[in-house]
C-alpha cells in the first residue's frame, strides 16, 4: 500500500491511521465504485471515504491511497 502526501496529512487530520486506512481498502476494495474525479476508485468504509489508484505503480498487487475525507 502506498500513500499520497496528501493522504498522509489527512490521515493525521482526521485521527485515522495509514495502517487502518490500508486495512480498510484491502478488506472492502470488493464494494469500491468508480471515482469521477481523479484518483481511480472511491470507496466508503468505517465513516470515511478514501479514493485510491489501483493497480498502482504498474504493480497490480499495490494501491496508492490519494486522499480521504469524513462520510457525510
Amino acid at each position: 500500500m502506498e500513500f499520497a502526501r496528501h493522504a498522509l496529512e489527512r490521515c493525521a487530520e482526521y485521527g485515522r491511521t495509514p495502517t487502518d486506512v490500508g486495512e480498510a481498502v484491502l478488506a472492502d476494495h470488493h464494494r469500491r465504485e468508480r471515482n469521477q474525479d481523479g484518483a481511480d476508485w472511491k470507496l466508503s468504509a468505517g465513516g470515511t471515504v478514501i479514493v485510491y489508484d489501483w493497480p498502482a505503480s504498474g504493480d497490480p498487487l499495490t494501491a496508492r491511497v490519494v486522499s480521504l475525507w469524513p462520510a457525510r
